[in-house]
C-alpha cells in the first residue's frame, strides 16, 4: 500500500482468506481510481489511467472488471516464503519492482489473483504536470524491468513506444522523403479520432462534456510521456541495474 491509496476496511482480512487456498501465490484487489483533486483536469486524469484507452489491459484499474488471473496487482500480498524463496523485491529498481516481483512468481508457474469483492482507492495526480511527472518515471523504469526480463514484456507496454517512435521517424524521414509526412499525418489523425471518441464517450458517461479535451490531454500526456520516456530507457539507464537482480528460487 502507498500513500496514495486508502484499503477498504476488509482489504487485509480478504487477503488472508485468498490465500488459504493453495493455488494462488499473490492476491490483490481491485483499484477505484479517485481524482486527485477536484477539478475538472484532477477528474479527467482519473479516467484517463483508469481507462482501457489510457493504460491498456491493467485489470486491477479498470472498473468493472471481474475476479480472475491476471498478470500483476497494486498492493498484493502473499506468503512470507514466497518472499523469502524470490529474494524479495529488486531494490535496483525504483519503480517496476513490484511488477518485476510478480513476474518472477509468474516464472516459477505461480499464480497471481485479482479479486474484486474488497478494494483500494487510489486517488490519481492531480495536474498534467505531475501526471507526466508520474508516467516519466514509469517508462523510463519499465525499460530497465524489461532489460531484466525481456520476456516480461506485454501489448500495453510496447503500444506507446511504437507510437511515440512512428511519429519521430515519419516527420524525421519526410525531410529526404515527403510522402512519409502523409504516414505522419495519418498516425495524428488516428489517434486523434481514437482519442475523441474515448474522450467523448468516457465524459458523456460522466454527465460533464467539460471533461473531454482535458480527458484528450491526459491521454496525450500519458502516452507521450509514457512512451518517449521508455524509449530513452532502452538506450539509457537512470542508474546501474544489476542483472543479478534476485536470488534464485528454491524451487
Amino acid at each position: 500500500m502507498d500513500a496514495h491509496a486508502v484499503p477498504s476496511a476488509d482489504y487485509v482480512r480478504r487477503c488472508v482468506e485468498v490465500l488459504t487456498d493453495s493455488n494462488i501465490d499473490v492476491v490483490g484487489m481491485a483499484c477505484r481510481v479517485r481524482p486527485g483533486s477536484d477539478s475538472v483536469i484532477g477528474r479527467a486524469i482519473a479516467l484517463a489511467v483508469s481507462h482501457p484507452f489510457g493504460i491498456g489491459d491493467a485489470k486491477y484499474r479498470v472498473p468493472d472488471s471481474s475476479s480472475q488471473y491476471v498478470d500483476t496487482v497494486a498492493f498484493g500480498a502473499f506468503r512470507k516464503t514466497l518472499w523469502e524463496e524470490l529474494g524479495g523485491y529488486n531494490e535496483n529498481l525504483l519503480t517496476n519492482e513490484d511488477y518485476d516481483f510478480h513476474y518472477r512468481v509468474r516464472r516459477r508457474d505461480g499464480r497471481i489473483f485479482l479479486d474484486t469483492s474488497c478494494y483500494c482507492d487510489y486517488f490519481a495526480r492531480p495536474t498534467i504536470r505531475s501526471l507526466i511527472a508520474q508516467y516519466f518515471r514509469y517508462g523510463q523504469w519499465k525499460a530497465q524491468m524489461i532489460k531484466l526480463h525481456p520476456r516480461s514484456i506485454r501489448w500495453r507496454h510496447v503500444v506507446p513506444p511504437l507510437f511515440v517512435a512512428s511519429l519521430i521517424l515519419s516527420l524525421g524521414l519526410s525531410y529526404w522523403e515527403p510522402l512519409t509526412l502523409l504516414a505522419f499525418v495519418i498516425i495524428v489523425i488516428s489517434y486523434g479520432l481514437l482519442s475523441f471518441y474515448f474522450a467523448v464517450k468516457s465524459s458523456l458517461r460522466g454527465g460533464d462534456s467539460r471533461l473531454i479535451l482535458p480527458l484528450i490531454a491526459a491521454f496525450l500526456a500519458v502516452h507521450l510521456t509514457w512512451g518517449s520516456s521508455f524509449l530513452l530507457g532502452i538506450f539509457h539507464s537512470p542508474r546501474q541495474i544489476s542483472r543479478n537482480e534476485s536470488k534464485p528460487s528454491k524451487t
